[in-house]
């Protein structure tokens, strides 16, 4: 959407110019919209457009915008979200939420792609705006909604058992350097974990269902709460985001 010096090259109008082709495709309706971004996946051969909504997850076909399921999931209070993008592992999915003891919930897809049916719920992961890191066959994510609640957590995916839970807790009012990463984000690189707190902390972990393996965590200069952004690995190029600033790092050797 944007060029690196930033001038906008998308005007809004979701169209590739060639002739022929109608203004709008095929309009979603009903569902609120929430935080979360859609997620494409084909499961039994079907592909699917996978879309976290207020009121729960909704699979759209993405050819026509046809309903595939839905499936309830929310809190009871209006005055919450959905915000964590949908995982896809096979034929199942997990999504989560933070908001008012919802938790998670284990997803598996019908053969035909027309239902889905829950093979575990429970308060194992509480994600609020971070999407979990799946590695072989585990989430690795931080759990909580409200600082200082936040514990980085390593869950079978498979079953929802928790393997290792560490406490991250943090609050913004704590004066000097923070100590601990609060409610973070991680992306997988090269088999290891890089973990970004929302106080600036930048943090390298080798992912493991024995325990947190970190290896280096340092706070990057400049960088404050809140950070909520996850971290971007593009081309050997690191890229970090604060709410009024962006860092990047040349990761590769010259």
């Amino acid at each position: 959407l944007w060029t690196a010096v930033g001038k906008g090259t998308w005007d809004g109008e979701p169209r590739t110019g060639w002739r022929g082709e109608p203004l709008v495709q095929w309009r979603g309706h009903e569902k609120q919209a929430s935080y979360a971004s859609p997620v494409a996946a084909t499961i039994h051969g079907k592909r699917h457009l996978l879309c976290l909504m207020r009121q729960g997850l909704v699979s759209l076909d993405p050819e026509t915008g046809k309903e595939r399921f839905h499936y309830w999931f929310r809190a009871t209070v209006n005055e919450s979200v959905n915000a964590m993008n949908p995982v896809v592992s096979g034929d199942t999915i997990l999504i989560s939420a933070a908001y008012y003891r919802v938790g998670a919930v284990l997803l598996q897809v019908a053969a035909d792609g027309s239902s889905v049916a829950p093979l575990w719920r429970s308060l194992a992961l509480e994600i609020h705006w971070t999407t979990p890191v799946l590695f072989e066959g585990h989430l690795y994510a931080f759990s909580g909604r409200n600082e200082p609640d936040a514990r980085f957590r390593c869950v079978e995916m498979v079953t929802g058992k928790v393997q290792w839970d560490q406490d991250e807790s943090w609050r913004k009012s704590y004066q000097g350097p923070p100590e601990k990463y609060g409610r973070g984000s991680a992306i997988l690189a090269d088999g290891k974990l890089i973990v970004m707190g929302e106080a600036g902390q930048l943090g390298l972990f080798q992912p493991s269902p024995e325990g947190p393996r970190e290896i280096s965590r340092f706070q990057v200069p400049g960088m404050k709460y809140p950070c909520w952004t996850a971290p971007v690995l593009s081309d050997g190029r690191l890229f970090l985001r604060s709410e009024d600033q962006l860092l990047s790092y040349q990761l590769r050797k010259p």
